[in-house]
């Protein structure tokens, strides 16, 4: 049993009716109650002594941001912004590898009567509660990340958008132990020693129709270096990919729909080179 209890509030200054707010501050509190019921013991807690059955409740703030309009770009509203605080972000069309509600800076705006848009980011990752995932707003852990995007609409023919995005990840590691005496890092798994990951994400992805043929795309290459991989035990550059289309169309009410997801592996999990595949933000 898990239930999230949300209060919202917005301040904003500016017309909004056809351009973006001047000045916009944002609060999204939350607070969850979960329950769990397990068959035997060491499942809610490393303790067994916690028996079988478990109820936390947690609360924190998902947003917490303001928002400035520097200006605009164009008669037609073109703008540049910039947003500080804890916000959400969605990398791309689907948050393959990003989609969170972090604490960062960034900078978007569009260009091209908003047929192009952009962002640049920075976020200090919080670490996440245990049992309701939500901020622990207090806590961030040794994670950097870094994404510039750009999305280009009616890119070719009308209707179908394509993005192009960097996304970087410093992950310093460390180790953390939940609230339920579990280890979280370094995995228990291999030899578990601490490690740090650099590693660059580079991604083309699309969503749109061309003509009667709906279609949603991505691919992501990866590339970087783990210092010290626990089943390898040691070093390992990373090359890694992942692959997803969706193919649909419609017929008066019926919209048949095929769906293709790849990511590599790692056959030799022993060299010093990584090929499997993992996101940023495992949500």
């Amino acid at each position: 049993l898990n239930q999230n209890f949300i209060l919202s509030a917005s301040f904003f200054k500016g017309d909004t009716a056809f351009k973006p707010r001047d000045l916009e501050f944002r609060a999204t509190g939350v607070w969850n109650i979960n329950f769990l019921h397990a068959e035997e013991n060491g499942v809610v807690n490393v303790d067994v002594r916690q028996g079988v059955s478990r109820t936390r409740d947690f609360a924190s703030m998902e947003e917490l941001f303001l928002e400035y309009h520097f200006g605009d770009l164009s008669p037609n509203y073109d703008f540049i912004s910039t947003r500080l605080g804890i916000q959400s972000f969605v990398s791309d069309f689907r948050g393959f590898v990003f989609i969170d509600n972090q604490l960062g800076a960034r900078v978007f705006g569009n260009l091209g009567s908003n047929r192009q848009q952009f962002n640049a980011a920075y976020f200090r990752p919080f670490e996440k509660d245990t049992n309701s995932g939500l901020n622990r707003i207090f806590d961030t852990r040794d994670q950097n990340v870094a994404i510039v995007n750009y999305f280009f609409q009616d890119f070719l023919t009308l209707g179908y958008t394509v993005q192009g995005s960097v996304q970087y990840l410093h992950d310093g590691g460390g180790g953390h132990v939940d609230n339920n005496g579990f280890v979280v890092r370094p995995a228990i798994v291999g030899t578990p020693q601490t490690h740090t990951i650099d590693s660059v994400y580079l991604g083309i992805t699309s969503d749109g129709h061309i003509g009667p043929l709906n279609i949603n795309q991505a691919f992501y290459q990866v590339l970087g270096r783990d210092t010290r991989n626990p089943i390898a035990g040691k070093a390992q550059d990373l090359n890694a990919q992942m692959g997803a289309l969706e193919l649909s169309m419609d017929f008066d009410w019926l919209r048949p729909k095929f769906t293709f997801f790849w990511a590599s592996g790692d056959d030799k999990p022993l060299d010093g080179r990584g090929r499997g595949f993992d996101s940023i933000i495992d949500n």
